[in-house]
C-alpha cells in the first residue's frame, strides 16, 4: 500500500527480484570462520541456483568469495553487503534476513545465518529418516563429508528465498513413490519439484538404494525453482506474456504452486514436509526408517563419548517421529 499526502491509498502489486541489469550479479561474502569443508558446501548450495539464471539467459549471476582478508573497507555490518554468516544457536533451521525495497520490489541485500552447532539438527534428521539407507548418518560423531551434503541442500533452499522466491509446499508432490524408487528418474529429475519446500531426504529410498544410483537427498534446484527464476528475472513483458508464461506449465505437477499453510489448518493436498504424491506410501516408508533405527539404535549408543542426555532422549525422538509421521495423514482422515 503506498500512502498519498492527500490522505488517499494505492494499492500496488510487486514481484521481489534483484536488479541484475548493471549486469553486475550477485555477490555473496562467506564467513571463513566456517572452515574450508562449510565454505565449501556453502558456496556449493548458492552456485547451484546459477544453471537456473542460464536457462533464463544470464550467466554467472550468483558470484561466491570469502570475506576479504585485510580489506579495511568490508565490513561485515555494512547492511547492503550479502553474507552468510556463522552464528550462534543449533538445529538444522538456517536463517534469511533481506531488506528490500517494497515500492518497487528490488532486493537490496540478503543474509543467511548458519547455527553454529548445526550438527545437532543433521544428526537428528538423519538417524532417523535414512540411516538405514547412508550408515554415515548412524554414527553420533557424524563424518564432515555427510554434513557438508546436508548443508549444501539446506543453503540451496534458503537461497532460493533470497532470490524471491516463496516456500513452496506442493514441491515435494511432484513426484510420485515409483519415481521416487528409480534411480535413472531421480538421477535425471532429483527428488522434488522444488527445493523451497521442506523436504531434505528421499523417504522412498531402501537399503542398497544408494549403491544403486538412486538419489537419497535435496541435490538441485527443480523444475519449479527453474520456472519461477524464468519468470522473475527471463522476462520484461507485459503482465500479459508473464500470464502467458504460465498458462504454458498449466496441469504439469511439476510446476505446482502451494502457499506455506499457517495456523492449524491443512491443506489435504499436501502432507506437510512429507514426500510424493502419496501420503498413505509415504507414511509406510517413514515407518520403515522408524523401525530400522528402534531395531538397531541400542548397538549405536554403547560408547561413552556419547554424551547421556543424547541416549536418554533418543526414544522420545523415536516416539516423535513416528508421531508426526501420523500427523501428516490427518487432512485426509478429518476431524
Amino acid at each position: 500500500q503506498i500512502y498519498k499526502s492527500s490522505g488517499a491509498i494505492d494499492n500496488k502489486k510487486v514481484a521481489c527480484r534483484w536488479d541484475l541489469s548493471d549486469g553486475e550479479g550477485i555477490t555473496v561474502y562467506v564467513d571463513t570462520l566456517l572452515g574450508e569443508s562449510w565454505m565449501a558446501a556453502v558456496k556449493k548450495g548458492l552456485e547451484a541456483w546459477n544453471p537456473a539464471f542460464e536457462k533464463a539467459g544470464l550467466k554467472n549471476v550468483i558470484k561466491v568469495l570469502p570475506y576479504p582478508s585485510g580489506d579495511k573497507s568490508f565490513r561485515v555490518d555494512n547492511p547492503l553487503v550479502n553474507l552468510v554468516s556463522y552464528a550462534g544457536g543449533m538445529g538444522l533451521g538456517l536463517s534469511a534476513d533481506l531488506i528490500t525495497d517494497y515500492t518497487t520490489g528490488e532486493i537490496m541485500s540478503m543474509r543467511i545465518l548458519v547455527p553454529g552447532d548445526f550438527v545437532t539438527g543433521v544428526r537428528r534428521a538423519s538417524i532417523y529418516d535414512i540411516s538405514d539407507v547412508d550408515p554415515r548418518y548412524q554414527e553420533y560423531f557424524l563424518c564432515d563429508e555427510a554434513i557438508c551434503e546436508v548443508l549444501t541442500a539446506k543453503v540451496m533452499s534458503v537461497f532460493g528465498r533470497c532470490l524471491g522466491l516463496e516456500k513452496n509446499l506442493a514441491g515435494s508432490a511432484a513426484f510420485s513413490p515409483a519415481e521416487l524408487s528409480d534411480p535413472a528418474f531421480t538421477q535425471a529429475n532429483g527428488i522434488t519439484g522444488s527445493i523451497t519446500d521442506d523436504v531434505l531426504f528421499n523417504t522412498f529410498a531402501k537399503p542398497g538404494d544408494k549403491e544403486r544410483g538412486l538419489v537419497t537427498i535435496v541435490d538441485r534446484v527443480g523444475p519449479y525453482d527453474e520456472f519461477a527464476i524464468e519468470w522473475l528475472y527471463g522476462h520484461e513483458g507485459s503482465p500479459e506474456s508473464l500470464k502467458a508464461l504460465v498458462e504454458s506449465r498449466k496441469g504439469d505437477p511439476r510446476y505446482f504452486y502451494a502457499p506455506n499453510v499457517k495456523g492449524r489448518v491443512s491443506d489435504p493436498r499436501l502432507a506437510k514436509e512429507a514426500l510424493g504424491n502419496d501420503p498413505f506410501a509415504n507414511y509406510e516408508a517413514s515407518l520403515s526408517h522408524l523401525k530400522f533405527v528402534a531395531a538397531n539404535a541400542s548397538k549405536w549408543l554403547q560408547s561413552d563419548d556419547i554424551p547421556q542426555l543424547y541416549k536418554d532422549l533418543f526414544i522420545d525422538w523415536l516416539w516423535l517421529g513416528m508421531n508426526t509421521a501420523a500427523f501428516r495423514l490427518s487432512p485426509y482422515i478429518g476431524g
